[in-house]
């Protein structure tokens, strides 16, 4: 219905798993939100359903011969894209999940509405789960050419830090269900690998010291996370 008035042309093909063979990028959005409706707050209200969905669709995608990137926003994200490596098999390095990107857009966006700039001015990173022990590494955030430590106060920065782990809640209270801000998000993690672009961002990815997966900057480009960075954080954001 959009298309007579973007002159964006879509074209879908509805095929089955054996096409997806020679795909360079997969990725999983399965889910029910309704389960998320009941508790607003568990950040792992899908679980039980997308646990179950993920060990299906897993072993029709390894049957398939699919060897590309998967790109993994199914919630609760962090747990679905390590089970999604364990089950389809394939190398860490290619199973990926959104993370925190949209976690730090949202900070970034908090920053910047008060400081009257743009998000894109922002840098700096929401860390670990995609979820409610998130938090924001105030010591890599920088913007106007100063650490943001110099721009806020305690308070402020702890009122943003809430903001950035609560916008989910925010948009999903208002229209029960969330879309725009991970679209987005999904969108550049697909690009960043399409175009083999080696773009630094906050994706899950696996995380040998923990072992486990989790939000934290990445290399990404077309073979799926090329380069795992190490941040210089605090004694306390490393605990956190």
């Amino acid at each position: 219905d959009t298309v007579a008035n973007t002159g964006y042309p879509v074209h879908i093909t509805v095929n089955d798993y054996a096409a997806l063979k020679d795909a360079d990028v997969v990725v999983s959005t399965l889910g029910n939100i309704e389960l998320q409706a009941n508790n607003t707050d568990d950040r792992f209200a899908e679980l039980p359903f997308t646990s179950k969905q993920v060990v299906q669709v897993a072993r029709d995608l390894k049957a398939s011969g699919f060897s590309g990137v998967l790109l993994v926003v199914t919630n609760p994200v962090d747990a679905v894209t390590q089970l999604y490596q364990q089950y389809t098999g394939l190398p860490k390095e290619q199973v990926i999940g959104t993370g925190t990107l949209l976690d730090t857009a949202r900070m970034k966006r908090a920053v910047a509405d008060r400081l009257q700039v743009s998000p894109a001015s922002v840098s700096g990173y929401n860390l670990g789960e995609h979820g409610n022990s998130q938090f924001v590494a105030w010591s890599q955030v920088r913007v106007k050419g100063h650490a943001i430590t110099d721009l806020f106060s305690q308070e402020e920065l702890d009122t943003i830090n809430y903001e950035s782990l609560r916008g989910g809640h925010t948009v999903f209270f208002g229209k029960f269900y969330t879309n725009f801000g991970i679209a987005a998000a999904a969108q550049r993690l697909a690009e960043a690998v399409i175009n083999d672009s080696h773009e630094e961002m906050p994706v899950s990815n696996y995380r040998p010291e923990y072992g486990t997966y989790l939000g934290y900057p990445a290399i990404v480009g077309r073979k799926g996370i090329l380069e795992r960075l190490d941040l210089h954080l605090t004694e306390e954001e490393k605990e956190k």
